[in-house]
């Protein structure tokens, strides 16, 4: 598979996102793998999809609503759009499955139909709803941070980046917890800003607990604060320098401290073999998908 990702220049990382700074962080060779080189496990994984038919419903759904459709009127034209894109999909998982993805999304847009975060208009008279933002790392301006972002509202007088979240998990407060501090929401405020020039004040992270008979919804914030996003800049500069010299140097260590976390990284078999033989191993067993943080989804 040629590699024509935009976020690349002569195999080193200049445009980066949530996924590759969040992976280079935990472990530099389970970026290599995983992001440089493309390759991932042969079956995708449930959660993934699961959460991106959860995410497509919902932008389909807030698009209508800002266009003037009212609840009803969106709500059958999302179901409908929901069921022809999951034509095909299967998952043996009694929580993450096609019927509980269709209940979720109405259950969900049924809550909240009478949302009191409204979604913005952007200058180009379109509402803010996927959006992908793109904007230079101040500390080290021959690089990009990307991302895309669900939706800026403006919620009780002031204006968030909205998420969306599906989880089997009970929805506590340490739930919430886990986004401050977090890469993926710290990039969305400052995509918000600086992209965007919308004056946001974090996260509203609205999460989906997806049971084998009910889903429950609940809303949590993740705020930042001007200081703390510029404390995350710093060092976000030093680590995409040092993913270069990596690069540069051939040069990929392994953390073995993460090798045993989330029930174990998926490089863990390939890692274990002697140098020589782990190309053939990731060549045979797995296969390549090519994460480009430049690709556009909606609008810049």
């Amino acid at each position: 598979m040629p590699d024509t990702r935009l976020s690349f220049r002569d195999g080193i990382q200049f445009a980066w996102d949530s996924t590759s700074l969040t992976l280079f962080k935990e472990c530099p060779r389970k970026y290599y793998y995983t992001i440089v080189q493309g390759f991932s496990t042969r079956e995708r994984s449930v959660h993934l999809d699961f959460g991106i038919f959860l995410h497509e419903a919902y932008e389909f759904y807030h698009r209508a609503r800002a266009i003037g459709d009212d609840h009803e009127k969106a709500l059958h034209a999302t179901v409908e759009q929901s069921l022809v894109a999951t034509v095909g999909w299967t998952s043996d998982d009694k929580y993450k499955n096609r019927p509980n993805l269709i209940r979720t999304i109405v259950w969900y847009l049924d809550e909240f139909k009478d949302d009191p975060a409204k979604t913005i208009v952007l200058s180009n008279g379109k509402p803010a709803v996927e959006l992908s933002f793109r904007f230079e790392i101040p500390e080290a301006p021959d690089y990009l941070y990307c991302g895309h972002m669900d939706r800026i509202a403006e919620f009780s007088g002031d204006l968030y980046v909205f998420d969306y979240k599906s989880t089997k998990r009970a929805l506590y407060t340490e739930y919430f917890a886990q986004f401050s501090p977090h890469n993926q929401m710290t990039g969305y405020t400052l995509g918000g800003k600086i992209t965007f020039k919308q004056p946001v004040k974090g996260v509203i992270i609205d999460a989906a607990q997806v049971g084998v008979n009910f889903s429950r919804f609940v809303r949590g914030s993740a705020p930042r604060s001007d200081e703390v996003l510029e404390e995350w800049l710093s060092p976000t500069a030093y680590y995409v320098k040092l993913a270069t010299s990596y690069a540069e140097a051939d040069f990929w260590p392994l953390y073995e401290s993460s090798c045993d976390k989330f029930f174990g990284c998926q490089f863990r078999q390939v890692c274990s073999k002697s140098p020589r033989q782990r190309q053939l191993w990731l060549e045979a067993d797995y296969v390549k998908r090519l994460w480009d943080p430049l690709q556009i989804r909606g609008d810049i």
